[in-house]
């Protein structure tokens, strides 16, 4: 026989599933808890809904990226798009984060996700407070920061200290097979000599950002995450590119070395 919640409960195995699959992409990831000012990172951007209403939404997620107990931890700030207003904000945290506002036209659905694939790559790092509303934490960004790599913390093993340990599993992996990784690495040298480039700070390099070539120069570079930070000379902003985006400019490698 139904229970008295039978009608309420009707369709909750399909959100169920779908908070399952949000709960598994979060991963063992801790979230802020309590309000702060710091330093954070943006790690992902996407245009989502939530609630019962299905809110429309930009969500942006960041990583602490301060030194503290926040180090590591993640936060979830979420831009209304469904009325003027809220996009006004939208517009603004878009500004604060780096995108140029004046060269930008956001006619369709695409054209938003191409900017927040953009943010993605770029990863910008900027000054926020944190403050409780009710429930809820809500972000307020400052400034757009320009922040060397070096100069950051370490965030391995800070707030993710499962993920630590694959890391960890992967690297044993590595060392296993060193032999047989030498003898390949013996085979593929030529091709290796003829492709790779050692990425330095004062490099000219190019790379495509929102379908435009765009030329730079390496502020600083981390091997470790394979990417670099880049001053472009159309407007001196900062961006961070992965390796496999980038060109060196040939002829002008040599004397910025």
């Amino acid at each position: 026989m139904p229970s008295q919640f039978a009608n309420k409960l009707k369709g909750i195995g399909k959100l169920w599933n779908k908070a399952s699959k949000e709960r598994r992409k979060s991963g063992n990831r801790n979230w802020i808890e309590e309000p702060m000012t710091g330093n954070f990172r943006l790690t992902n951007a996407k245009v989502d809904t939530i609630g019962a209403n299905d809110w429309l939404h930009v969500a942006l997620e960041f990583v602490c990226v301060s030194d503290g107990e926040a180090l590591g931890l993640f936060h979830t700030h979420r831009c209304g798009i469904d009325n003027e207003n809220s996009l006004s904000f939208m517009q603004r945290d878009l500004e604060r984060l780096g995108v140029d506002l004046d060269e930008l036209e956001i006619n369709e659905e695409e054209d938003l996700t191409d900017v927040l694939k953009e943010l993605i790559e770029t990863a910008p790092i900027v000054r926020a407070s944190l403050k409780r509303s009710g429930d809820f934490l809500n972000m307020r960004i400052s400034k757009l920061l320009d922040i060397d790599e070096s100069e950051l913390p370490d965030l391995e093993g800070a707030g993710e200290e499962e993920e630590e340990g694959n890391d960890g599993e992967e690297g044993e992996g590595e060392e296993e097979s060193g032999e047989e990784g030498e003898e390949g690495e013996e085979g593929d040298g030529e091709e290796e000599e003829g492709e790779t480039v050692e990425l330095v700070k004062g490099m000219n390099v190019s790379t495509v950002l929102r379908g435009v070539e765009r030329s730079g120069v390496v502020l600083s570079v981390n091997n470790g995450k394979e990417n670099a930070r880049i001053k472009l000379d159309h407007n001196s902003k900062t961006v961070v590119v992965g390796f496999d985006v980038l060109d060196v400019l040939e002829g002008e490698e040599g004397e910025d070395e």
